[in-house]
């Protein structure tokens, strides 16, 4: 994904303990309601994961070491598998992790048993029980690959010889492929590897997020956000909509409620994107190393969940009991449904090594110490305080 590579965001239901204690103060209507819930951005070079939890007040309170004790060469994007665990992938060890997001531990360091040297953007496939992902910048025959969650087992793959690519997604019924090119396009892939059809856009498409709800694809990158329709899960079209110039970054996710998370962007760490009106709101700037955000809804924004315990462990768990939630919620932005499954309703890389704009997809050194704490509590504040673009 873009500059740094996609952070990963996801929303979730905050339990008790989370919830942040300050208030938005703006010009009268709450600019971040919309946003209350949990987000999960990838540090890539720190081997964290960083939580921003954003208040129905819209006070926003970021852990930006949440989960740590990953490769410090990742992570890069990340995603949820059908279990509820999370997958990161580990840009330059070549390695997926799988993660316990409740009790903040690495389950398993690697994942698939081939190593796939700048292994990038990843989409899960719940048509197969499988995570697909990229090499960064790629364009020979393991440029993509498909890795089996049960076996291990990975199949690499680029029939269509396609070149240096960026970021991918997949329909939430696993259906539908799409995958982007620095080149100037997207192309939509079969399960072989073979192209379907390709849509040239504006700029070098990287980060990539496929919205359920709309049937839209959008990428990052376009010198801007561009939307694409995609016709849906069983559409047979790609067709460049528009391009939001407002903003830009690597890691994206639409949240299937009229917006776009932008990760590493222009407006911040961290920002949002409102379709309907153009502008984008930052929503923290305290993520040292941000880079991919987890999908929001669709595949990959947390599976299917028919117990809160396969989703949530430990305190996570027992936080949203004790809240008398009962059925796993999203809230604001988030992707997921009750607790009984289905989300409901975020190159070759060498110069991924040095940091750039977005679209170089730089892999930055790992960060220093940001200047505040890891758990920094702030307000999301219209034109006097953190940017707001419009």
């Amino acid at each position: 994904m873009k500059p740094f590579r996609r952070a990963a965001v996801a929303a979730f239901v905050a339990a008790p303990f989370l919830m942040p204690i300050a208030v938005l103060a703006d010009t009268g209507s709450n600019a971040v309601a919309v946003s209350a819930g949990t987000y999960y951005v990838t540090q890539i070079g720190a081997g964290a994961i960083a939580r921003v939890v954003v208040g129905s007040d819209g006070s926003v309170k970021v852990d930006s070491n949440y989960i740590s004790g990953l490769s410090t060469e990742g992570p890069d994007s990340a995603v949820f598998a059908g279990d509820g665990t999370m997958l990161t992938s580990n840009f330059g060890a070549g390695t997926i992790s799988r993660v316990d997001v409740g009790s903040r531990k690495v389950l398993t360091e690697q994942v698939n048993k081939v190593l796939l040297p700048t292994i990038a953007d990843l989409a899960f496939d719940p048509s197969s029980n499988s995570v697909w992902g990229i090499v960064y910048g790629g364009s020979g025959p393991t440029a993509i690959s498909r890795i089996d969650l049960g076996s291990g087992n990975t199949t690499s793959m680029n029939a269509a010889s396609l070149t240096d690519l960026g970021g991918i997604a997949i329909t939430e019924t696993g259906s539908r492929i799409f995958v982007s090119s620095h080149a100037g396009y997207i192309a939509e892939l079969d399960k072989s590897g073979h192209q379907v059809r390709k849509v040239s856009v504006h700029g070098a498409p990287d980060g990539m997020s496929y919205d359920p709800s709309s049937g839209y694809l959008f990428a990052a990158g376009c010198s801007g956000i561009c939307e694409i329709d995609t016709g849906g899960a069983s559409g047979s079209k790609l067709a460049l909509l528009k391009t939001f110039d407002t903003v830009d970054g690597d890691g994206i996710a639409a949240d299937g409620h009229g917006h776009v998370y932008v990760a590493k962007s222009s407006c911040g760490a961290l920002c949002r994107l409102d379709l309907s009106t153009g502008k984008a709101v930052t929503i923290t700037d305290a993520i040292p190393a941000a880079d991919d955000v987890v999908p929001l809804t669709g595949a990959g924004a947390g599976g299917t969940c028919k117990t809160l315990g396969s989703c949530f462990d430990g305190a996570a768990a027992a936080g949203l009991a004790a809240a008398g939630l009962g059925l796993v919620v999203f809230m604001g932005a988030a992707g997921f449904g009750a607790p009984q499954p289905t989300p409901a309703p975020r190159s070759s890389r060498a110069s991924h090594l040095a940091a750039g704009p977005p679209g170089a997809h730089p892999h930055p050194p790992p960060p220093a110490p940001p200047a505040a704490t890891a758990s920094e509590t702030t307000h999301l504040q219209e034109e006097s305080g953190d940017k707001l673009l419009e």
